[in-house]
This record gives C-alpha cells, structure tokens and sequence, in this order.
C-alpha cells in the first residue's frame, strides 16, 4: 500500500484534499468515488529515501523562482503552509515539481518542518533553499526568506539566459557556414569540376583542396556525431574540475566573466546567510559550495578553514589571491563597521553588473571575428569555383 495525495470535490462544490492509503491510483480514485467525492487529481507521494525518478530530473532555476516567489507571497497574505504548497502544486507543470511538492505535503503533515521536507530531496532543492528556508523558520521570517530565494533565483535565470542569447548568434554562423560548406563541397563542386575535367584542365591547388576536403567528410562522415558526442561529454565533465576551470580563467574575457559570476554568487549567498542570523562558518560552507566553478570553491574552502583557524575573511581572501583586491576591501570596510553582511551583498550586485558588462563585450568581439571567419570560408569556395574558369580563360 503507497500513501496518495488527493484533490477531489465534494456534493455541496467545496473542494477538499487529503491523504489515503491505497495500492493504486485507481484504487485511490475509487476510494475517494464511494466516500462520495469526486477526484480532481491523485498523486502517489514519493519515499522520501527513494527519489529515484526524480533523481535525473531536477528543478531548473526560473521554476525554484516561481516556487519561493509564490509561496512568499501566499505566506504574506496569511495563507497557510499546507494550503499553500497545495495550491502550488496544483498550479504546477513540471511532474517532478509537482510529485515532489506532494511528498513534502505529506511529510509536513507528519510533523516534519518545510527545511527538513526540503533536505529530502537534494536532487531537486539546493542546499541553499534548504539552509535559508531553515533560517527562516528559526527566525520566524520564512515570507522575507523566500523572498530573497525568489530574488536570487530569478538573477541565476537571467544570467543563465544572457550567457545563452551570447551564444545563440555564433551558433546560428556556424550552423549555416557548416551547411553552406556540405552544400558546395557534396553537390556543386564534384559537378563543376567533372566539366573542367572532360575539358582536361588539372584543377589548381585551392580547388584541390577542397576537393580533397569533401571526399573525407563524404567517406567519414558517420564518425563526426560520434566524436562531437564524445568531446561533448570530455569538455562536460572536464569544465567542473579545476584544471577545467584555469584553462577557462585563461580566456580573454570570458575567464574573468565566470570568475566575477562565481564571485557574486558566493557573496550574494553568504551575504543572505548573514543577515538572517545563520553563523558565519555556516554561511560560508553553504556559499562555497554554490559557485559552481570549482577554481573557486576551493579558494572558498581555504577561505572556511582560515576563518576556523581565527583569521579574519578578508586577511585569508589577500592571501588566496583568488579574490580581487577590490573586494577584499569592499568588504574590510564591512568587517570594521561589523555589517559583513551588507558588505557582501552589495559586493555580489557590483560584481554581478561587472560580468555582465563583459558579457556585452564578448558579444559585440565575437560578431566581426564570426563574420570574418565566415568571410573567409566563403571566399575560400569562392576561389575554389573561379579559379579553374580563369585558368580555362587564359589557356584559350
């Protein structure tokens, strides 16, 4: 028997939910049709021990948004816990949102607390949702918390989506250049130079070239998906790691945007941390582990350890190197005037305008170095074509 989560409509038209024991949801819904109710939705609640599918399906960051975004404000308004959460999942798209926001009903109704429902599930809730969540609960300011959750989910969505429009264009390039060059190389090419050839010509050498050039992707070209998938899931997995991120941090412009996005992520969350009362180590173990660049979370880390030796944040962040001077006196400034947090906050929002000011100018440096790559491909099959008609020309 599986415990299910039920909406269903009574007689008079009022709505109730609950829970029921049941080997099925059809049994569910058969359970609830002869206690005279009429099932809106019935959903299994999942073990919290066992979330296996939802394990590779987790919760993107404008979804968690909307999540605190809307249970903040159902709380701010004076609707309950449960009512709300209900709410919430009826409202819900995302199956595994929804299946995990059921199971967290289930557990609350249980007696567990909203951060202990949360901590069940790592694969769909960060572990910065679950430690501010419970920071607001011992403060008894959960509305403000979420409040601050939706505010910095809803920044990780649009540099996400910013770094993604960065993008889009020189994909777009090169997607057509890819297919301009099978084009000429498949179809025009071998057709233009069978004329040449009845007329004895010996094409030149750039037309050599690219004839040389087609005749190996036309004979290999069932391997290039293969590699691509391959090197996909190399440079993957070889991002995450350190060497991974130096190799990224030596990249004009693009090093230092993922340096500064590490950066302000880390002092965005430390500094939320701070300021609702959770201890500094606390604040800083969570933060370290939310830059997702692992270059710096090590610096974090040897930041963490200094501080539990007895030196000071801002000494350890000099002596890293890691951490920008300017930084390390933004927030010296906040250790005098003991608002650390404040400090780190405002040093998160000014180092999150600074990526993003890179960001503008990776893409208006990118543009014209597409263009003149493009340029020249073409201008390569350009020559490829003429050339032989030139030489035609001047044989006459």
């Amino acid at each position: 028997m599986a415990t299910y989560v039920y909406r269903a409509r009574k007689k008079t038209g009022c709505y109730t939910f609950g829970f029921l024991s049941a080997s099925s949801s059809v049994g569910a819904a058969m359970t609830l049709k002869e206690k005279g109710l009429l099932t809106v939705w019935v959903f299994r609640c999942l073990s919290p021990g066992l979330p296996d599918r939802l394990k590779y399906r987790g919760i993107r960051k404008k979804q968690l948004y909307l999540f605190c975004k809307q249970l903040s404000a159902m709380l701010e308004a004076g609707v309950g816990l449960e009512q709300s959460l209900l709410a919430l999942s009826g409202r819900a798209f995302h199956k595994s949102f929804k299946l995990a926001v059921t199971s967290i009903l289930a557990m609350l109704r249980r007696g567990s607390s909203l951060s202990q429902a949360l901590g069940k599930y790592p694969h769909l809730y960060p572990e910065l949702m679950v430690s501010m969540v419970q920071a607001g609960e011992m403060s008894g300011a959960l509305p403000e918390v979420l409040e601050d959750l939706a505010g910095y989910y809803e920044r990780e969505n649009d540099f996400t989506g910013k770094v993604k429009s960065v993008l889009i264009y020189p994909a777009f390039l090169l997607v057509a250049t890819t297919l301009l060059i099978i084009a000429m190389v498949n179809y025009v090419m071998p057709k233009y130079i069978s004329a040449f050839s009845q007329l004895n010509i010996d094409p030149p050498l750039p037309t050599l070239m690219v004839i040389q050039a087609g005749n190996f992707f036309i004979s290999s070209w069932f391997w290039m998906p293969v590699v691509a998938i391959i090197l996909y899931f190399f440079f993957k997995k070889f991002y995450v790691t350190e060497a991974g991120c130096r190799l990224i941090a030596g990249i004009p412009l693009a090093g230092r945007v993922f340096k500064y996005s590490a950066i302000s992520r880390y002092c965005w969350v430390a500094g939320m941390l701070l300021d609702r009362g959770v201890p500094i180590l606390a604040a800083l173990e969570v933060a370290g582990r939310v830059p997702g660049n692992a270059l710096a979370g090590a610096a974090c880390a040897r930041v963490t350890r200094g501080i539990m030796a007895g030196h000071k944040m801002t000494r350890m962040m000099y002596l890293d190197g890691f951490f920008p001077p300017l930084l390390v006196q933004m927030l010296k400034i906040g250790e005098e005037t003991g608002n650390l947090g404040g400090a780190l906050l405002k040093a998160a929002h000014f180092y999150r305008g600074e990526g993003e000011f890179l960001l503008k100018n990776i893409l208006t440096s990118i543009e014209p170095l597409l263009i003149l790559i493009m340029g020249g491909i073409i201008g390569l099959l350009a020559t490829a074509m003429l050339l032989p008609m030139v030489n035609l020309i001047n044989s006459i």
